[in-house]
Order: structure tokens, then sequence, then C-alpha cells
């Protein structure tokens, strides 16, 4: 994690009593708080696809899931933020679209979370018919 991260995530309290303060402000308080989302976004995604101790690394990494070389590198955020745009609210995932290729520009969105969940593998449609 960042320093700037580490700095933004201890000060938090003091964040929100500045935007108290001074109104003016909390709009970059909460531009800075948007950043650090995305962060936390890109950082799962890197951690189940690259990460062999992480918990999610065996659906991901392990199947040969990859991060584009993009969101990788040192401006790999705003690359990653350039490409999706910022999460529409807290109820949005980032999706694969084909569950085969990585995560890339081409292959991501943004889906509600409920929805994302009942896209996942391991769910199935099921047809129920009345007998009469």
């Amino acid at each position: 994690m960042t320093d700037y991260i580490k700095e933004l995530y201890k000060n938090h309290k003091r964040l929100k009593e500045e935007r108290r303060k001074h109104p003016k402000k909390s709009r970059m308080i909460t531009l800075r708080k948007r950043w650090l989302i995305m962060y936390y976004v890109l950082k799962g995604i890197k951690n189940r696809c690259h990460n062999p101790n992480s918990i999610g690394y065996k659906c991901y990494g392990a199947k040969g899931i990859k991060v584009c070389k993009k969101w990788l590198g040192e401006d790999g955020l705003d690359q990653f933020i350039s490409d999706m745009g910022w999460r529409p609210n807290k109820h949005y995932d980032i999706h694969r679209i084909d569950r085969f290729k990585g995560y890339c520009k081409s292959n991501c969105k943004w889906i509600l979370r409920s929805k994302h969940r009942f896209l996942k593998k391991g769910n199935k449609n099921v047809k129920h018919t009345s007998e009469e």
C-alpha cells in the first residue's frame, strides 16, 4: 500500500471533521475517498490474479486469468480509472464479460452486485413446470 493511501486511511476522522468545518474542501475530500475505493478495487483484482496466497487465486490466477499490463504498471490506477471510469456507487462491482478472458478494458464493465452474483459460474437457470 502506498504511503499516500496509508496517510488517507489514518486521517479519515480528521478529514471528516475538516469537511464539517470547511464545506468548500468537501469536494476534494470526496475525490480522495473515491481514489481510495478505486485503489482497493484494483488491488483486489491484482491479488486474485497474481498473488498465490490470496483466497481467490485458485479461481482466477491459477486458471490463467491475468490483469492487462496497463493496469499493472506504475500508473496502473490512473489507467484503470481512465479505462473503466469511476465506480457508479457502492452497489457496483467489476465484472468480466467473458469469464475465460482476463481483466482488461474490452472485457470488463461495472455491474450491480445483485446481478453479478446471479451471473457467477455456479448459478444455473432452473425451469419450473407445474403438473396438474
